[in-house]
This record gives structure tokens, C-alpha cells and sequence, in this order.
């Protein structure tokens, strides 16, 4: 069975033998790597020794020139793309290179192959930081020509690139650019999933052992990865997505159970808003937002909005869930709390006794719910 990165390698060289070279030139990828040089009185061959002889001597500006006059006398840059590509990434930066290929071109246009095939040289040669380069200059060229086909297929590539590297979200937003160019493509589209689940399984990881830190008082270990999982989930998925939500919420638990309240605040407040468009307000994990945004507005002294909160989801478990679940109970017990806070003894009694005989029938009495609950009441008799 063939592993993560060996896969990934096949996927690049398939797009580039499938979709570059048949789009570019017609190419043929088995033929040798450098022109047959049995007739050398042929101008293309002739041209190619030229160029080869100038790259000996390093002079990659006239090299360069041999090698491509050489690619359009034979009709077929097949030949050559190797040379072609290894002196431009090699030996050029792109912006300079745009001089030079421009000299020996007879029209101003077609810039993207060259700077295709420095990419793929890269690749080749096991360098695919600078293979980004020359691709991402490839798209943009490929796009002022309106050639919508060959920035899929750069796209693509660079998606490729980038999974080999494991930047999982970048490889991700390539993909996606590519099949929103070419929505009929399967292959693109086989390529995103995989780069989209990739990404759930690693965002689960880092958003598990954040949890793990986070749980056991680790808060400046289990930050980095919290952020980390949001802003990748937030990129790839969006800012409604389910997962993306579950981690604005860690977020934002983090960020509460540290005392940073002004910034866990504005980030329950994002996650029950979104939460309430999306799921609607009776949803389980609505409620869970409604009652953590509660405790945050109670935290930053804002009562009569916690009040009203904890009032409505006190109402909304009930109907949902009922009287007697856990998630109702702990409702009815954090309305106790702000009740006590704020000095309402006469309203907080009624909902304290109520509490405490739901959690002792349900719970028991050595429950962590009814202890809570008869804390709530002893503190309204005080």
C-alpha cells in the first residue's frame, strides 16, 4: 500500500502528464530528456548544442535563448521543457526571466509555459519551494491570457506541491481554485476532498490534545493549538461550518477560564449568533451557546442580558429536553446563581427549591447537580 507521500507524488505527475503537457503541446513524456542529436546540420539541433555549450560556460542568458529558439524550430518543446526549466528556476528569478524568454519569442505571449516548466524542473529535482514560485507566476501569467484551462491545471499542481509539503490548508484552497475553474473535473475534485479531509483529521488531533491541556489547566499549551484548529477550520470549511464553531467555542472557554473575559465575550457572542441563523434556537448545540454566553455576560457584570439568556434557555431545554434533564437542571441552577448575584433572593427561592427536588430524584443526593442546586438554596436563605 503506497503511503501519504508517494500517493501524493503520483497525483502530480498524473496531472501534469494529463492535463499540462496534452493542453500545452501535445507531449509526449517517454521521449528522451534533451534533443536527438544524430543529424547535428538540423537548426534545432544545432540550437540546442549552442545552448548547451553556453550553459557550460554559464552563460544562462544566451543558453536560455538557444534552448527555447531551439524548442520552436523543432515544434516540439518536449524536447527541451527540461532544459528550459532547469536554467529559469536554476539560474533566473521569474521577474527577470520574463525579459529574457520575451526576447526569443516572436509574439509577446505563451509567457505561462516556460514558467510551467521551471516549475516542474523544480519538482523533478526534489524543490518544491521553488516549484510554488514558478507556478504561482505560471497561474497569474496563465489568467492575463485567459487560458482558464492551464490555471486549473497549475492550481492543481500547486495543490499537490503544497500536500507533499503538508501545508494542508493551502493545498486545500489550491484545489478548490482549481475545480471552481473546471467544475466538470472529477480529478480536482477527488484532490480537494482529499486535502479537506486530511485537514479534519489533523484539526481533530490538534483540537483533541488542546482539550486535553485545556482540561488538565495546561491553558498556554492548549491556546496555540486552539487558535491553530480555528483558523485553519475557519480558512478551509468557513466561518458557519460545525467544526469551525466547536473551535471558536473552545476558543472562547479558554480564553473565559484564564479571566480574559473581554475576549471569551465577543466570541460566544459570535458562535450563539451563528449557531441561532444556522441550527435555529432550539438546537442542542444552540442552547449550549445560549447558556455559555450567559455566563460570560454574567462574568462581565451585564445581568439583566445574562438573566434574560438563562430565563430563555431554562424555557428552551424544558421543551426540548424536559423538566428533568441534565442540561435543563444545569440551567435552572446557573438562573439560581445570577438571581443570588444580583440580590433577587424572593425570585431565586421558588426556582432553588424546584432545582433541588428535580436533581434529588433524578441524580440522587451525593450528585454533583443536587450540591449545586442545595448550595444555590442555602445561599438564598443566607
Amino acid at each position: 500500500m503506497m503511503n501519504n507521500g508517494i500517493k501524493s507524488k503520483c497525483v502530480f505527475w498524473l496531472a501534469f502528464i494529463f492535463l499540462v503537457f496534452p493542453v500545452l503541446a501535445g507531449f509526449n513524456i517517454e521521449k528522451g530528456l534533451a534533443a536527438d542529436l544524430s543529424d547535428p546540420q538540423e537548426p534545432a539541433q544545432k540550437e540546442n548544442l549552442e545552448g548547451t555549450s553556453a550553459l557550460q560556460k554559464k552563460d544562462y542568458n544566451t543558453a536560455l535563448s538557444h534552448f527555447i529558439k531551439a524548442s520552436i524550430l523543432d515544434n516540439s518543446e518536449e524536447k527541451y521543457f527540461l532544459d528550459i526549466g532547469r536554467t529559469l528556476y536554476r539560474h533566473f528569478d521569474p521577474k527577470s526571466a520574463a525579459v529574457w524568454i520575451g526576447k526569443s519569442l516572436p509574439e509577446q505571449k505563451g509567457l505561462y509555459k516556460y514558467y510551467s516548466y521551471a516549475g516542474w524542473a523544480a519538482i523533478k529535482d526534489k524543490e518544491n519551494k521553488k516549484a510554488v514560485i514558478w507556478l504561482e507566476k505560471a497561474v497569474i501569467l496563465a489568467k492575463s491570457e485567459n487560458e482558464t484551462a492551464l490555471m486549473a491545471a497549475f492550481l492543481n499542481s500547486l495543490g499537490s506541491i503544497s500536500f507533499d509539503l503538508h501545508q494542508f490548508d493551502l493545498a486545500t484552497e489550491y484545489f478548490y481554485q482549481a475545480t471552481a475553474l473546471q467544475k466538470d473535473n472529477t480529478f480536482y475534485k477527488q484532490n480537494w476532498e482529499r486535502a479537506k479531509h486530511m485537514i479534519r483529521r489533523l484539526t481533530k488531533r490538534d483540537n483533541e490534545i488542546g482539550f486535553i491541556n485545556y482540561e488538565t489547566g495546561k491553558f498556554e499549551k492548549a491556546l496555540p493549538l486552539f487558535l491553530k484548529t480555528y483558523k485553519i477550520r475557519e480558512k478551509v470549511f468557513g466561518a458557519k461550518h460545525p467544526d469551525t464553531l466547536v473551535s471558536l467555542n473552545n476558543l472562547a472557554s479558554l480564553y473565559q477560564a484564564s479571566g480574559e473575559n473581554d475576549f471569551a465575550l465577543p466570541f460566544f457572542d459570535k458562535v450563539y449568533r451563528i449557531r441561532s441563523d444556522v441550527f435555529g434556537k432550539k438546537h442542542p448545540d444552540t442552547l449550549v451557546s445560549m447558556n455559555n454566553l450567559a455566563a460570560s455576560l454574567q462574568s462581565s457584570y451585564q445581568y439583566k442580558k445574562a438573566e434574560k439568556l438563562f430565563v430563555e434557555a431554562v424555557k428552551l431545554r424544558t421543551e426540548v429536553f424536559g423538566e428533568t434533564n441534565a442540561d435543563t437542571l444545569t440551567s435552572i441552577n446557573n438562573l439560581t446563581s445570577i438571581l443570588v448575584e444580583i440580590s433577587n433572593f424572593k425570585k431565586a427561592l421558588p426556582i432553588a427549591v424546584k432545582a433541588l427536588k428535580i436533581s434529588k430524584s433524578v441524580n440522587g443526593e451525593d450528585h454533583s447537580d443536587t450540591i449545586t442546586a442545595l448550595n444555590n438554596l442555602a445561599e438564598v436563605y443566607q
